[in-house]
């Protein structure tokens, strides 16, 4: 059953255990909005956005929370330890959890950015190994 995870909070805790050294299949399905922007879980890199946002996303993108992910992509995490951090770069895609933990997930943005981000993306998570 897909978890949702909304584009607003800076942590969605999913409830879903991780294994250290498993391995986990995800698939991520739906789209969110970065204010008025509409993409995938696989973000977007500020080339890609619209003319009119572009300085501005040039501006902060190293200040985004995985400076060097696409605004915007998935972000899973064991806990709220972000040195734990995978970023969704394909979907489907397998990821080794390198801690036991709960999974969380966010949208890459920049910490004081959420207010403005809407929708949400379905994640799909199965044990593999």
């Amino acid at each position: 059953m897909p978890t949702p995870i909304p584009a607003r909070p800076r942590w969605t805790h999913t409830g879903i255990p991780l294994t250290k050294g498993a391995r986990y299949f995800l698939t991520a399905n739906g789209e969110w909005f970065d204010w008025h922007i509409s993409t995938t879980a696989l973000g977007y890199p500020t080339r890609d956005a619209p003319r009119s946002s572009r300085w501005l996303l040039a501006l902060f993108e190293r200040a985004r929370r995985i400076p060097d992910a696409n605004w915007f992509a998935l972000v899973c995490t064991v806990g709220e330890d972000e040195s734990t951090a995978f970023v969704m770069r394909e979907s489907p895609t397998e990821w080794e959890a390198p801690a036991t933990g709960e999974l969380c997930c966010f949208a890459n943005d920049h910490p004081a950015a959420y207010w403005n981000n809407s929708g949400h993306v379905d994640l799909d998570v199965t044990r593999i190994a």
